[in-house]
């Protein structure tokens, strides 16, 4: 409760005289839905009039017709499926209005009278109640944390509740209630975590929880973990961005995700604030709808926005996040200005940017930690970078021909920046490279390589140490570094993930031996998701992925194989040739020693779709007269350099054999593993992972569409 933590003054005597206290037969009971309605009744007593409602929201998830009591909700529990059990909303009528539950088959009057609906994007605060399992040890002899299965899932769920409420709203920080029966904690989280209290009894102790609701409901916006350089687009700047929205007569790729970013009924636009340019005034941009956002609470929580320029009327893209505040680690801003002064191509041009706030906006989480803790980390700060480009995702593409040139694009890029600036850039996936469309000629679509932030210099990555965690994306980091966590990072590592990135858009949208509705290649497919992408267990303390990934790069030979007889399947077999080569040149027995972790408690059985023991022909006798085959040249370690996968690219593109509309509806829909989530932070660089629990997101699959500029879950590096 110190006012750095949580602003505001305590009640006065005459104030807390007012609030009403709990009784010990309101809280120790069975039933987790009995707490809401003495929770609801008592803390709203403690609210000042006029500033925030207490609501019951643990019936009621966004979006539905149905609370989720009736047996007409179907299973599933995405994001709009989440439901915090109370919610404190602003006491306005048009937002409380929007809460409004219109009819219930709850019969506790009590409850009837404080029930509304979750609205995501108007939580202030949330608590949580539970009367079985305790996320966290509730009395002074318990562990703080709770090692099964439940309670850490009941600590997932919570996790969850901010994430979203982060993701939907403009905010620095989070603050949350958990109760156990007679007892609770307060916690606060920003982007480096999460802050928990000691838990107290809410019969004896109740005033700690109405103290802490009395100076929530006085705070100001900021306090409450509002970001204060954003506000609410005035009608005038409104209409004027509207006046250059691209009308409906325009079908472009780019104009339908304009006018969705910005023209979406129940979407309002805001004014955002960016610094300058060296100096240069600040400027101002008006967003609407968010293209893309974490789902994780803790680290960069990147958004991404289409933005309209009020300075020269345009439309640009906005990346908004949380960078880290070391001096070890050089921001994404320095990287783009590296990359410029030194010519790269297809790489984003930077309009302005930096640091946000007056003062900057920083966590302070991470202000708890000792000499003594254990874990150690680094405060971050709120970053935001505006683009003059404006780019779709790369699933969005339309045959291969144009997936195929926009990789290509990304790839010479990525050559620039190595050869030309010396930076490797570290976190290759379909996510961090985008297009440029041109909708009626797919071979003048561009491709730009984007997210440069956990890019380093050469010199930076002969310095760095071993690392428990790795920087990218789990399912396109290459089968070396899976499997042998404690390897530098290298040129090869990038330029193999370029082949996953193939891949994985070919399985998702390819005609290939997996390709069918029935349920049984289905499952293969999933099956091979999993086990080749998704993969993961710790050993000694790392991360390690599939060893099915490896072989497929030992033998040469895509988890997969294309129907149709096309440049796209030429390409494929000429990118897994060279991973083939390389592998070949390598000495795994010395990288093994040097760089791996003893696996004893994997158990490896080879699955049907990689062919580990080819057939071995029969040979005729041999001829004594014929004069032996000479040597095949040794192989090269070909991933080394660019050279190879450049002119693989470029010799592929001017084949005459592609195939022109060959895109399929997205397979991945649906399955249980169906590749990597869209929308993830950095953690740990570790897969994505199945979550449990009857509130918590369900194994469906993820959408890599719903965002242009996408963040993932990945480390520090």
């Amino acid at each position: 409760m110190d006012p750095t933590y949580v602003p505001g003054r305590d009640p006065t005597p005459e104030e807390a005289a007012a609030f009403l206290e709990f009784t010990a037969e309101d809280l120790n009971v069975t039933k987790e839905t009995s707490l809401y309605a003495p929770l609801c009744k008592v803390m709203q007593s403690a609210l000042p009039e006029g500033t925030l409602v207490c609501k019951d929201t643990g019936d009621w998830p966004e979006g539905s017709d149905l609370p989720t009591s009736t047996s007409a909700v179907r299973t599933g529990d995405g994001p709009g499926r989440r439901k915090t059990d109370i919610c404190f909303y602003e006491d306005d009528p048009v937002v409380l209005g929007a809460t409004t539950v219109r009819w219930t088959t709850v019969t506790d009057t009590d409850r009837v009278a404080n029930m509304a609906r979750v609205i995501w994007a108007q939580m202030v605060a949330f608590l949580e109640a539970k009367v079985n399992v305790a996320a966290f040890g509730m009395g002074p002899d318990q562990d703080f944390l709770p090692t099964s299965v439940d309670a850490t899932d009941i600590r997932g769920q919570m996790a969850e509740y901010a994430a979203e409420i982060l993701v939907q709203q403009h905010r620095t920080h989070v603050f949350m209630i958990y109760v156990h029966k007679d007892r609770a904690r307060l916690a606060r989280f920003d982007r480096a975590g999460c802050v928990i209290s000691d838990s107290f009894n809410l019969v004896t102790e109740s005033k700690k929880l109405l103290n802490f609701v009395f100076r929530l409901g006085q705070m100001t916006r900021s306090e409450r973990g509002y970001d204060d350089t954003v506000e609410l687009a005035s009608d005038m700047e409104v209409g004027l961005m509207k006046n250059h929205l691209p009308s409906s007569d325009d079908q472009t790729r780019m104009a339908a995700h304009i006018r969705d970013a910005l023209a979406t009924p129940g979407y309002p636009i805001h004014k955002v604030i960016a610094p300058g340019k060296e100096g240069e005034a600040a400027q101002h941009f008006l967003i609407g709808r968010l293209r893309a956002g974490s789902r994780y609470p803790t680290g960069r929580g990147t958004k991404g926005f289409i933005a309209f320029d009020l300075q020269k009327p345009r439309f640009v893209f906005i990346k908004d996040g949380w960078r880290l505040d070391s001096g070890q680690v050089s921001t994404e801003m320095h990287f783009y200005d590296r990359l410029a002064k030194n010519h790269v191509r297809n790489v984003p041009t930077v309009l302005c940017g930096g640091d946000i706030g007056t003062p900057i906006q920083q966590t302070i989480t991470q202000s708890f930690l000792t000499s003594e803790s254990t874990v150690k980390f680094s405060p971050r700060i709120h970053h935001r970078i505006v683009f003059e480009e404006i780019g779709i995702p790369l699933e969005e593409h339309n045959s291969s021909q144009e997936l195929c040139k926009v990789v290509y694009d990304s790839i010479l890029a990525h050559k620039d920046a190595y050869e030309r600036a010396g930076s490797l850039h570290r976190d290759i996936s379909g996510s961090n490279i985008l297009i440029i469309p041109n909708d009626t000629e797919p071979r003048q679509s561009k491709g730009i390589l984007i997210d440069w932030d956990l890019a380093k210099t050469i010199e930076q990555l002969k310095m760095l140490p071993t690392q428990y965690e790795r920087s990218g994306t789990w399912y396109y980091l290459s089968a070396l570094l899976l499997n042998y966590p404690k390897k530098p990072y290298e040129l090869s590592d990038d330029l193999e993930s370029f082949v996953h990135v193939i891949n994985l858009q070919n399985l998702r949208f390819r005609k290939h031996d997996k390709t069918s509705n029935d349920g049984k290649l289905k499952f293969k497919l999933s099956k091979l998701l999993y086990d080749v992408y998704q993969e993961s267990t710790i050993v000694d303390g790392f991360h390690v992925g599939s060893e099915y990934k490896l072989q497929q790069m030992q033998n040469g030979i895509p988890p997969y194989k294309l129907l149709e007889a096309s440049s796209m399947l030429n390409l494929v077999t000429r990118l897994m040739e060279m991973c083939k080569e390389h592998y070949a040149a390598l000495d795994l027995v010395d990288v093994e020693k040097n760089y791996g972790v003893k696996r004893t408690d994997i158990s490896i059985e080879a699955p049907s779709y990689v062919p580990m023991d080819l057939p071995v022909p029969e040979l005729d006798e041999p001829d004594l007269e014929t004069q032996p085959l000479p040597l095949p040249p040794p192989p090269k370690r070909v991933l080394n350099t660019h050279k190879r996968i450049e002119r693989i690219f470029a010799t592929t593109l001017i084949e005459g054999r592609w195939v022109p509309k060959d895109k399929e509806q997205d397979q991945f829909l649906g399955l249980p593993y169906a590749g990597p989530r869209a929308e993830t932070a950095r953690g740990s660089c570790a897969p994505s992972g199945v979550t449990t629990g009857s509130k918590r997101q369900s194994n469906q699959a993820p959408e890599e569409t719903s965002g242009v500029m996408k963040k993932r879950k990945t480390a520090e590096g």
